[in-house]
C-alpha cells in the first residue's frame, strides 16, 4: 500500500470516528518541518503538561502522522507520535503545546487507536 492510499485510509476513518473536522488534512508521513526553528511557549506546555522543548521537538521527529487544522484563524499542525502529541502554530513556527502518551485523552486517545488499529504504532522504533 502507498503512503498515500494509507493516509487516505487513516483520514477516512478519523473523520468517520468524528475525530477530526472534515476540513482537516492527515498527513502521512508527517508533513516535514524545521524543528529547530521552532520556538516554544514554554508558559502552556511546560507548566500545563510538564513536557521540556526538547522532549516536545522529539516528539515531532517521531511522529507517525501529523494533522493540519485551522484554529483561532491560525494553522496548526498537530503531531503525533507514540510518546507523545505537539501542536505547533504554523504561522507564528512555534509549539504551542505538548504532551506525553500519559496524557492522552479524548480525540487524541481516539487517534492513537486508530494508528494502533491500522498497525502505524509499531512502524515507529521504541527509542526508549
Amino acid at each position: 500500500m502507498t503512503n498515500a492510499q494509507v493516509r487516505d485510509i487513516i483520514e477516512t476513518k478519523l473523520k468517520e470516528k468524528g475525530l477530526i473536522k472534515e476540513s482537516n488534512t492527515v498527513n502521512y508521513p508527517p508533513r516535514p518541518i524545521d524543528v529547530d526553528s521552532l520556538t516554544f511557549d514554554n508558559e502552556h506546555a511546560r507548566k500545563k503538561h510538564e513536557i521540556t522543548e526538547e522532549e516536545a521537538k522529539q516528539i515531532i521527529k517521531d511522529a507517525i502522522i501529523s494533522i493540519t487544522r485551522e484554529w483561532d484563524d491560525a494553522e496548526f499542525e498537530n503531531y503525533f507520535s507514540k510518546h507523545g502529541a505537539a501542536f505547533v502554530n504554523m504561522d507564528l513556527s512555534e509549539i504551542k503545546t505538548a504532551f506525553g502518551a500519559g496524557d492522552f485523552k479524548g480525540a487524541v486517545n481516539g487517534i492513537m487507536e486508530v494508528l494502533k488499529e491500522y498497525g502505524l504504532l509499531s512502524s515507529v522504533e521504541d527509542g526508549d
